[in-house]
């Protein structure tokens, strides 16, 4: 089977994800292409055969794409400018937005004109999707999304309802985003689908923690952006700190909030004890995880009502082994047991953070067990071929007799 992504950036060196999924499905026989706004970091050498199916956004091709739909699909496109018109627009400026969406659609349909297409799947209900739409329409091909976060919370629900109105399918990546779509959009739920990220476990170095002893070296990983807390883990780090806890703190990630992030440490005279990497590729990660004895990440639901969904270094976390401290937001009590294979703190509370940090150092078989159980309890739903195999029953079921798979 032919499938169409279309994503933002490809590859992302935080959305590893989707290139997870891709590379999945390709060993369960589906034939991808790649539609990209930008690339953000260089393909890595066993990707390089996804380098010649992705094709990126540019002006030439938009120019070459209206010429050719417009005098050789005139119907579609035709067909297309009017579903502008359709679409839940509420002011003039979302109209020309819509326009300028358009023509870009049509610099990717022209560069995939040659290529075999069965259907559309775009990554995240913000600009993918509005392409993927419109795409639809100029190829007639079914289209459908997978919805993650933030594209959920912050997006308006009359323009959710609509995108999920013209998906043949909808996939999230969570119970908890499913629960909350369902009931937003009842008449739609029936074609809304819970696949979790799945991770390929084996690419994580698992090592067994057994005690927190001498310097405590602390992980966090994610964007720097309000909902990952990471003003929290700061603090916490101050209070262990007063302690008299030798500790030092490692932030892998980049974003609007680190400016804030970086005075705080140095108003605080946090700065040999606190290390912001910037984004990293995964495999510089990989060494920060193996080296690392604990792992934080204490996420909030914003006052703007945004939220993280279930953050995927916490499935890297417990692949390596690192034993977690996070919070209860969202969906991630479906993968963190309180105790069993991780902490589970109280929201905006470095207090609680700092104190959860103590009861490790002071029951090291607490610590040990979780250790061990993190990687044992990734089994099942949240591995790369269990989601992949969800992912290709929901093709099946649709396209039925059809599916060449």
């Amino acid at each position: 089977m032919n499938l169409i992504y279309i994503v933002e950036k490809f590859p992302s060196k935080t959305e590893y994800f989707i290139l997870n999924e891709i590379l999945a499905l390709e060993k369960y026989g589906f034939s991808i292409s790649i539609l990209a706004f930008r690339c953000e970091q260089k393909f890595h050498p066993e990707f390089t055969h996804l380098k010649k199916k992705t094709f990126y956004h540019s002006f030439d091709n938009v120019l070459l794409g209206v010429l050719y739909y417009s005098f050789f699909h005139s119907s579609a496109f035709i067909r297309t400018i009017f579903l502008i018109f359709k679409e839940p627009n509420t002011r003039i400026f979302e109209i020309f937005v819509s326009i300028k969406n358009l023509l870009i659609t049509c610099g990717f349909a022209y560069q995939i004109r040659k290529t075999d297409q069965d259907h559309i799947h775009s990554h995240f209900a913000f600009l993918p999707s509005k392409i993927g739409i419109f795409l639809s329409s100029l190829t007639n091909k079914p289209f459908s999304m997978t919805l993650h976060a933030q594209d959920i919370y912050c997006n308006k629900p009359y323009r959710l309802a609509y995108e999920l109105k013209k998906s043949r399918f909808v996939i999230t990546c969570s119970k908890y985003n499913y629960k909350h779509l369902s009931s937003l959009f009842p008449e739609h739920a029936h074609k809304i689908y819970t696949v979790y990220h799945g991770i390929n476990i084996n690419r994580w170095n698992y090592r067994q923690r057994k005690s927190l002893q001498n310097k405590i070296k602390i992980l966090s990983v994610g964007r720097l952006v309000e909902k990952k807390g990471f003003i929290y883990l700061l603090n916490a780090i101050k209070i262990i700190i007063a302690k008299g806890i030798e500790v030092s703190c490692t932030i892998v990630g980049c974003g609007p909030q680190f400016e804030e992030l970086e005075n705080f440490v140095e108003k605080n005279n946090l700065s040999q004890y606190i290390n912001f990497t910037g984004t990293l590729y995964q495999q510089e990660l990989l060494k920060h995880f193996d080296m690392a004895d604990l792992f934080i990440l204490p996420c909030i639901n914003t006052n703007s009502g945004d939220i993280d969904g279930l953050p995927n270094v916490l499935l890297e976390a417990m692949a390596s082994g690192l034993p977690i401290i996070t919070t209860p937001v969202s969906a991630i009590p479906e993968l963190i047991i309180h105790k069993k294979n991780g902490l589970l703190v109280r929201e905006r509370s470095p207090e609680d953070i700092a104190h959860h940090v103590e009861e490790l150092i002071a029951n090291p078989s607490l610590y040990k067990e979780i250790s061990s159980l993190g990687r044992k309890l990734l089994k099942g739903e949240f591995r790369i071929d269990c989601s992949t195999i969800k992912i290709t029953s929901i093709y099946q079921s649709i396209y039925k007799s059809s599916f060449k798979n």
